[in-house]
């Protein structure tokens, strides 16, 4: 057996009897994809999420373009009505927003609520990926092709991106006077809005589990075979429903107890309401300020076997 000994950080020596050894191929390069916003296919994007392949150096040229359609989108909004930006998104469309009043980073703030388990890397790093004149700071494209290249990502949970959602405490009538989506005095405050694709989205994947797996007939082993139930994937299918089901309470619970907050209220004493109340609302963060609900969500599952004993 050859013996390998390191010289100076590299590969070097001899083995015995003299006889020289031979360093490792060096590893071939990563091919680079262009990001210019108009030129990306399915292969570069393939290629960055699973990081076989590395950005190539962002060109002067595109990111100039960047910054003209980012100015272009602020002087727009200094000017006029422009969505997102000088006023609220969804439902708050028509509630104009003074101009650098921080709406912008409540946004992201209300917004990076999603809920459940996080999306793999490879999923993340290809939703990183964006399409010019979106009208971004060029420093935010630059920031997102360094994370490309570090293999850096935030965590995205699953479920919050599209759908809506029917939380019980914005339909109670004691509440038709709470600002829309429960948001706080700032303008176009989105509030619980998040929870409502959060919990759609949730219904979706619970509607999706729910479809028969023995619906997927097949006839196995030249046709003797003919009665396959599927039961191992329906099994798996029930999980699934499982854990989507409790997090659509799991909204509504956090809703409800920020409901009953913004209008100082609590449950009659002595019934089973007013017992869950005040465990849910001693564990979940009182603060009533756009910001993410994730945690608050996943605080709420743990406490919903709670409340459904009492």
């Amino acid at each position: 057996m050859v013996s390998r000994t390191l010289d100076q950080g590299g590969w070097g020596g001899r083995a015995p009897g003299g006889a020289s050894v031979v360093p490792p191929p060096a590893a071939a390069p990563l091919p680079t994809v262009v990001l210019d916003g108009r030129g990306l296919g399915v292969g570069g994007i393939v290629g960055l999420a699973e990081r076989t392949a590395r950005p190539a150096v962002l060109d002067p040229g595109d990111l100039a373009y960047a910054r003209e359609s980012w100015e272009t989108a602020r002087r727009l909004a200094a000017t006029g009505r422009v969505y997102g930006r000088s006023t609220g998104v969804g439902a708050n469309r028509t509630q104009d927003v003074p101009a650098d009043d921080g709406h912008g980073l409540r946004l992201l703030r209300s917004h990076a609520g999603a809920i459940g388990d996080p999306l793999p890397a490879r999923e993340v790093r290809a939703n990183q990926l964006l399409a010019g004149g979106a009208g971004l700071r060029p420093e935010v494209i630059t920031a997102l092709v360094e994370a490309l290249e570090s293999g850096a990502y935030p965590v995205v949970n699953e479920y919050g991106a599209v759908g809506t959602g029917d939380l019980a405490a914005l339909s109670e009538p004691d509440f038709t006077r709470l600002r829309p989506f429960l948001g706080d005095h700032a303008p176009a405050s989105s509030g619980m809005m998040i929870l409502e694709y959060a919990a759609g989205a949730a219904l979706g994947e619970l509607r999706a589990a729910s479809q028969p797996a023995s619906l997927g007939h097949a006839v196995l082993s030249r046709g003797v075979e003919e009665q396959a139930g599927f039961a191992s994937l329906a099994a798996r299918q029930a999980l699934r429903a499982g854990v989507a089901y409790r997090r659509v309470p799991a909204c509504e619970l956090v809703a409800a107890v920020w409901a009953l907050r913004m209008r100082s209220l609590e449950p009659e004493p002595g019934v089973p309401a007013a017992r869950a109340f005040a465990v849910a609302a001693g564990a979940l963060d009182a603060r009533m300020a756009d910001r993410p609900l994730t945690a608050d969500v996943a605080v709420a599952e743990t406490l919903l076997d709670g409340p459904a004993a009492l």
